[in-house]
């Protein structure tokens, strides 16, 4: 929040001034663009996460299988 506030302040007067307002929607429009890829990248690295989360529970879960299986196997 606070990079957001000194972006802010440092940018100049004249693009909010009548005149200028399609540099102000040209500006609002290459922030809302990064701000989206920023998102959708992060989204991505949760799922990916996930993802990577989930597959070595299954790894766990199938070792944990065979040797049970290997055990009901000696016992019979």
């Amino acid at each position: 929040m606070l990079l957001l506030a000194q972006f802010l302040d440092e940018l100049p007067f004249h693009l909010f001034c009548w005149g200028s307002t399609r540099n102000v929607l040209e500006l609002l429009g290459w922030i809302s663009l990064f701000c989206w890829m920023g998102s959708s990248i992060c989204s991505s690295l949760v799922e990916l996460g996930e993802l990577g989360r989930l597959s070595v529970a299954m790894e766990k879960l199938e070792k944990e299988l065979k040797n049970n299986d290997k055990c009901q196997v000696c016992l019979t």
